[in-house]
């Protein structure tokens, strides 16, 4: 039966006001009540329910309709003894879901409020789903004007996934704006996976876009971030706008960013700079390959290497075949054999000839027969290599160099242009007119000029050819 009131007094023996207040508070918690008894039953939100438009609930059995009302009044009591789940969240201004078995906690469309608005529990399966065929519309949506709180949370004690969201279109599954703040922050204190995304249509699996930093991730044991792509699509795609950092890792020990595929591990795009590695101690870049290629590079390249202290070999640090140093001193050295410091050569440097270029065919560059006569005793002349083509900046010359008309004994010496005779010889003879060579390598100055010294009274011709130079 159903209960009379008459301005303030007593519905079923409970003091209230019943100026229809409390009729359509009673009527509400009935409807909700009876929302969750229909999920725990497995019949859905959708199912038939009573109480509505201010009516009481159905009397159920070993209790009539004034006793029902008595508990709904009462508050959470009533919920908690019939309902078998947390309906005090709904009481409380929020709402608290529970599912207990392997299909999602629903609930019906609203706006709810409360501290949390909105909570779900998932025994068995998913403890919230959201879902909309909208094309602008959202599935959940979470807000919240705290500093210290959040728009949305999820969190997973078991083996799975704390949030998953899907898109079975060309749609976005997440998709996260922050106008100051960090629009998505995940952080893991386990081992698990902060943020794991799988697209498997045309869509993104993760859309971030922010003012400030878009995506903003922590881990302390696990992989902060974790993308797979089942399609054509990419995995991760990270765009900047101005002078900031489309993608910045950083980790304290392990790597700031990490990429492993079967075919590309990392692909890396940009206008000027593709990418720029800075490590404080360690290592910028480190790439390696078990059976192929660590690195492939295309187009110019521009390898800059940092001096290390001492040259390797006077170092007490262990070493390995194929590392590459730059001491002190500019001088580049490769590790040929491991060890403590490690085998090493010397491939460049200050000090260093170079790299050997043969000419095409060799070029006479001096023949005192066609010129200045014969070289008499005592005398040097400035020998240009540059008639060869040997250009400016060279270190050395590979020369052939003869002797013709000779005196009955004497030699030529060759050395570097700008520099006293150090007293060597190049070419020697010990007959007179006789024809004799000799192949030497000297060292030239800026303009690839040397210098050539006779020495035996009477003199002889001397005639240069140039066969390649060192730079």
């Amino acid at each position: 039966m159903e209960s009379e009131s008459h301005g303030d007094g007593f519905v079923d023996g409970v003091p209230v006001r019943t100026d229809g207040v409390v009729e359509g508070l009673v009527a509400r918690v009935a409807h909700l009540e009876q929302c969750l008894e229909a999920i725990l039953a497995g019949r859905g939100p959708d199912a038939p329910v009573e109480g509505v438009g201010g009516k009481a609930r159905a009397k159920r059995a070993g209790t009539d309709n004034a006793d029902a009302r008595h508990e709904l009044v009462t508050g959470r009591r009533g919920a908690l003894k019939h309902a078998g789940v947390l309906a005090a969240g709904a009481l409380a201004g929020g709402v608290v879901l529970a599912a207990g078995q392997a299909t999602p906690a629903s609930a019906s469309s609203g706006n709810f409020d409360g501290a949390p608005a909105l909570t779900g529990f998932g025994t068995g399966g998913d403890g919230v789903v959201g879902y909309t065929d909208g094309a602008v519309n959202t599935g959940v949506y979470g807000w919240t004007d705290k500093s210290g709180a959040h728009g949305m949370y999820a969190r997973n004690t078991g083996g799975g996934l704390a949030f998953g969201a899907d898109t079975s279109g060309a749609g976005i599954a997440v998709q996260s704006v922050a106008t100051n703040g960090a629009a998505v922050s995940a952080t893991t204190t386990g081992s698990g996976t902060a943020v794991t995304a799988h697209a498997n249509g045309s869509g993104k699996g993760i859309d971030v876009r922010a003012n400030g930093d878009a995506l903003s991730v922590a881990s302390a044991n696990g992989t902060a971030i974790t993308a797979t792509s089942g399609g054509p699509g990419n995995t991760v795609i990270a765009t900047a706008t101005g002078a900031n950092d489309a993608v910045h890792g950083v980790a304290s020990a392990g790597a700031g960013v990490f990429g492993s595929s079967s075919a590309v591990g990392g692909k890396f795009h940009g206008g000027t700079n593709g990418v720029i590695a800075v490590a404080d101690t360690g290592f910028g870049v480190v790439a390696q390959s078990g059976t192929g290629i660590a690195g492939v590079y295309f187009g110019n390249i521009h390898l800059g290497l940092g001096t290390s202290g001492l040259a390797p070999p006077a170092r007490s640090d262990a070493h390995g075949p194929g590392e590459l140093h730059c001491d002190n001193n500019a001088e580049l050295w490769m590790c040929t054999q491991a060890g403590t410091p490690g085998s090493w050569k010397k491939l460049a440097g200050p000090a260093t000839a170079g790299s050997l270029h043969v000419l095409a065919t060799t070029t006479r560059i001096s023949d005192s027969r066609l010129g200045k006569g014969t070289f008499l005793n005592h005398e040097e002349r400035v020998i240009d290599a540059k008639i060869a083509a040997v250009p400016a900046g060279a270190t050395a010359v590979v020369v052939n160099l003869t002797a013709t008309n000779t005196n009955p004994g004497g030699f030529f010496a060759v050395f570097a242009n700008g520099t006293t005779w150090p007293h060597n010889s190049s070419l020697n003879w010990g007959l007179p007119n006789s024809t004799i060579a000799n192949q030497v390598v000297v060292a030239v100055d800026s303009t690839a000029k040397f210098l050539a010294h006779c020495e035996g009274v009477g003199g002889a011709d001397l005639i240069v050819d140039c066969i390649g130079y060192y730079r």
